[in-house]
Protein backbone atom coordinates (compact mmCIF):
# COMPACT_ATOMS: atom_id res chain seq x y z
CA UNK A 1 0.00 0.00 0.00
CA UNK A 2 2.94 2.36 0.52
CA UNK A 3 3.41 3.76 -3.02
CA UNK A 4 -0.26 4.78 -2.96
CA UNK A 5 0.48 6.89 0.12
CA UNK A 6 3.61 8.58 -1.23
CA UNK A 7 1.66 11.60 -2.45
CA UNK A 8 2.26 11.21 -6.18
CA UNK A 9 -0.86 13.33 -6.74
CA UNK A 10 1.07 16.18 -5.13
CA UNK A 11 4.78 15.50 -5.55
CA UNK A 12 4.79 13.68 -8.87
CA UNK A 13 6.13 10.34 -10.01
CA UNK A 14 9.35 9.08 -8.46
CA UNK A 15 11.84 7.69 -10.96
CA UNK A 16 11.55 3.95 -11.26
CA UNK A 17 8.45 3.91 -9.09
CA UNK A 18 10.49 2.45 -6.25
CA UNK A 19 10.27 3.29 -2.59
CA UNK A 20 13.85 4.21 -1.72
CA UNK A 21 13.03 5.04 1.89
CA UNK A 22 12.57 2.88 4.95
CA UNK A 23 8.96 2.48 6.04
CA UNK A 24 9.00 3.03 9.79
CA UNK A 25 5.25 3.16 10.38
CA UNK A 26 2.04 2.72 8.41
CA UNK A 27 -1.57 2.59 9.53
CA UNK A 28 -4.90 2.98 7.82
CA UNK A 29 -6.72 5.15 10.32
CA UNK A 30 -10.41 5.95 10.52
CA UNK A 31 -9.94 9.41 8.99
CA UNK A 32 -6.70 9.05 7.00
CA UNK A 33 -3.71 6.88 6.18
CA UNK A 34 -0.53 7.68 8.11
CA UNK A 35 2.95 6.83 6.87
CA UNK A 36 6.36 7.54 8.42
CA UNK A 37 9.37 7.29 6.12
CA UNK A 38 13.05 7.40 7.03
CA UNK A 39 15.90 8.22 4.67
CA UNK A 40 19.16 8.44 6.56
CA UNK A 41 18.67 11.02 9.31
CA UNK A 42 15.56 12.46 7.66
CA UNK A 43 12.12 11.40 8.94
CA UNK A 44 8.82 12.49 7.43
CA UNK A 45 5.19 12.06 8.46
CA UNK A 46 2.79 11.68 5.55
CA UNK A 47 -0.98 11.94 5.95
CA UNK A 48 -2.79 10.58 2.89
CA UNK A 49 0.51 11.00 1.07
CA UNK A 50 1.08 14.65 1.99
CA UNK A 51 4.07 15.50 4.17
CA UNK A 52 2.70 17.16 7.32
CA UNK A 53 5.84 17.12 9.48
CA UNK A 54 9.54 16.30 9.29
CA UNK A 55 12.54 16.44 11.58
CA UNK A 56 14.26 18.72 9.08
CA UNK A 57 13.22 21.68 6.97
CA UNK A 58 10.01 22.59 8.79
CA UNK A 59 11.43 22.47 12.30
CA UNK A 60 11.55 26.29 12.34
CA UNK A 61 7.77 26.32 12.00
CA UNK A 62 7.12 23.59 14.55
CA UNK A 63 9.42 25.20 17.12
CA UNK A 64 8.40 28.75 16.27
CA UNK A 65 4.75 28.05 17.02
CA UNK A 66 5.77 27.20 20.58
CA UNK A 67 8.46 29.86 21.09
CA UNK A 68 7.14 33.01 19.40
CA UNK A 69 4.07 33.50 21.63
CA UNK A 70 6.33 33.08 24.68
CA UNK A 71 8.13 36.28 23.74
CA UNK A 72 4.83 38.09 24.27
CA UNK A 73 3.33 36.04 27.11
CA UNK A 74 6.21 34.31 28.94
CA UNK A 75 3.98 33.35 31.88
CA UNK A 76 1.40 31.39 29.85
CA UNK A 77 0.38 28.19 31.57
CA UNK A 78 -2.58 26.61 29.80
CA UNK A 79 -1.98 25.74 26.14
CA UNK A 80 -4.24 24.14 23.55
CA UNK A 81 -2.70 22.80 20.34
CA UNK A 82 -4.86 21.83 17.36
CA UNK A 83 -3.09 19.19 15.30
CA UNK A 84 -0.44 16.94 16.87
CA UNK A 85 1.72 16.22 13.81
CA UNK A 86 5.19 15.16 14.95
CA UNK A 87 4.46 16.35 18.49
CA UNK A 88 7.30 18.87 18.40
CA UNK A 89 5.20 21.96 19.18
CA UNK A 90 3.55 20.13 22.09
CA UNK A 91 6.82 18.83 23.49
CA UNK A 92 8.53 22.20 23.13
CA UNK A 93 5.66 23.96 24.93
CA UNK A 94 6.11 21.56 27.85
CA UNK A 95 9.72 22.69 28.29
CA UNK A 96 8.38 25.84 29.96
CA UNK A 97 7.74 25.42 33.71
CA UNK A 98 4.21 24.91 35.02
CA UNK A 99 2.75 24.58 31.52
CA UNK A 100 -0.10 22.21 30.75
CA UNK A 101 -0.71 21.22 27.14
CA UNK A 102 -3.91 19.80 25.69
CA UNK A 103 -3.73 18.64 22.08
CA UNK A 104 -6.64 17.94 19.74
CA UNK A 105 -5.83 15.35 17.11
CA UNK A 106 -8.59 13.81 15.04
CA UNK A 107 -6.59 10.75 13.97
CA UNK A 108 -5.08 8.44 16.64
CA UNK A 109 -2.65 6.99 14.08
CA UNK A 110 -0.90 10.38 13.85
CA UNK A 111 -0.30 10.31 17.59
CA UNK A 112 0.93 6.71 17.40
CA UNK A 113 3.36 7.61 14.62
CA UNK A 114 4.92 10.43 16.61
CA UNK A 115 7.19 8.09 18.55
CA UNK A 116 9.42 8.14 15.49
CA UNK A 117 10.09 11.83 16.20
CA UNK A 118 11.25 11.33 19.79
CA UNK A 119 14.63 12.85 18.88
CA UNK A 120 12.97 16.25 18.32
CA UNK A 121 9.61 16.25 20.13
CA UNK A 122 10.78 15.59 23.72
CA UNK A 123 8.19 12.77 24.00
CA UNK A 124 5.26 14.82 25.30
CA UNK A 125 3.21 11.66 25.84
CA UNK A 126 5.38 10.86 28.87
CA UNK A 127 4.57 14.14 30.62
CA UNK A 128 1.88 14.31 33.30
CA UNK A 129 1.13 17.82 32.03
CA UNK A 130 0.13 16.57 28.58
CA UNK A 131 -3.30 15.35 27.55
CA UNK A 132 -4.55 14.18 24.16
CA UNK A 133 -8.10 14.76 22.97
CA UNK A 134 -9.12 12.63 19.99
CA UNK A 135 -11.55 15.03 18.39
CA UNK A 136 -11.96 17.68 15.75
CA UNK A 137 -10.38 20.89 17.03
CA UNK A 138 -13.33 23.10 16.22
CA UNK A 139 -15.82 20.72 17.85
CA UNK A 140 -13.69 20.51 20.97
CA UNK A 141 -13.40 24.28 21.27
CA UNK A 142 -17.15 24.71 20.91
CA UNK A 143 -17.84 22.25 23.74
CA UNK A 144 -15.05 22.77 26.25
CA UNK A 145 -15.53 25.02 29.29
CA UNK A 146 -11.75 25.50 29.49
CA UNK A 147 -10.03 28.81 28.86
CA UNK A 148 -6.51 28.97 27.44
CA UNK A 149 -3.54 31.32 27.46
CA UNK A 150 -2.48 30.08 24.02
CA UNK A 151 -4.46 28.37 21.30
CA UNK A 152 -1.90 27.12 18.79
CA UNK A 153 -3.67 26.08 15.62
CA UNK A 154 -1.50 24.13 13.21
CA UNK A 155 -3.76 21.90 11.15
CA UNK A 156 -2.81 20.75 7.68
CA UNK A 157 -3.19 22.90 4.58
CA UNK A 158 -6.59 24.56 4.07
CA UNK A 159 -7.05 22.99 0.63
CA UNK A 160 -7.31 19.52 2.17
CA UNK A 161 -10.86 18.24 2.65
CA UNK A 162 -12.26 19.03 6.09
CA UNK A 163 -9.45 21.40 7.08
CA UNK A 164 -10.85 24.64 5.71
CA UNK A 165 -13.30 25.05 8.59
CA UNK A 166 -10.30 25.71 10.84
CA UNK A 167 -9.46 28.84 8.83
CA UNK A 168 -12.85 30.56 8.91
CA UNK A 169 -14.16 33.64 10.69
CA UNK A 170 -16.48 31.37 12.65
CA UNK A 171 -13.56 29.29 13.95
CA UNK A 172 -11.60 32.40 14.92
CA UNK A 173 -14.67 33.69 16.80
CA UNK A 174 -14.87 30.45 18.79
CA UNK A 175 -11.14 30.58 19.56
CA UNK A 176 -11.46 34.16 20.79
CA UNK A 177 -14.16 33.15 23.25
CA UNK A 178 -11.93 30.43 24.71
CA UNK A 179 -8.91 32.62 25.39
CA UNK A 180 -8.09 34.05 28.80
CA UNK A 181 -7.65 37.83 29.05
CA UNK A 182 -4.46 38.66 27.15
CA UNK A 183 -4.50 35.18 25.62
CA UNK A 184 -3.10 34.61 22.15
CA UNK A 185 -4.22 32.69 19.10
CA UNK A 186 -1.16 31.35 17.26
CA UNK A 187 -2.25 30.48 13.72
CA UNK A 188 -0.16 28.69 11.10
CA UNK A 189 -0.99 29.69 7.53
CA UNK A 190 0.88 28.24 4.59
CA UNK A 191 2.71 30.64 2.30
CA UNK A 192 3.61 28.05 -0.33
CA UNK A 193 1.48 26.56 -3.12
CA UNK A 194 -1.08 29.21 -2.28
CA UNK A 195 -2.30 32.24 -4.17
CA UNK A 196 -1.86 35.69 -2.58
CA UNK A 197 -5.63 36.17 -2.66
CA UNK A 198 -6.26 32.93 -0.73
CA UNK A 199 -3.62 33.89 1.83
CA UNK A 200 -5.17 37.35 2.18
CA UNK A 201 -8.64 35.85 2.62
CA UNK A 202 -7.51 33.84 5.66
CA UNK A 203 -5.64 36.78 7.17
CA UNK A 204 -8.70 38.99 6.65
CA UNK A 205 -10.93 36.40 8.33
CA UNK A 206 -8.59 36.21 11.32
CA UNK A 207 -8.24 39.98 11.61
CA UNK A 208 -12.01 40.40 11.80
CA UNK A 209 -11.88 38.68 15.19
CA UNK A 210 -8.30 39.54 16.15
CA UNK A 211 -7.58 43.09 14.99
CA UNK A 212 -4.02 42.95 16.36
CA UNK A 213 -2.48 40.29 14.18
Amino acid sequence: PYPNNMGMYLYGYQQGGKLNKQVAFFKEGASCNVLVLKEGEHTSLRVNGKVDATNGGDMETQLGLAYFPRFLRPDARNVLIIGFGSGTSAGTSLLFPNTKVTCCEIEPAVFAASRHFADVNHSPEHSADFSLVVDDGRSYLQATPQQYDFIISEPSNPWIAGIANLYTKEFFAIAKQKLNPNGLLVQWIQAYSFSPSDFAMIVRSASQEFPHC
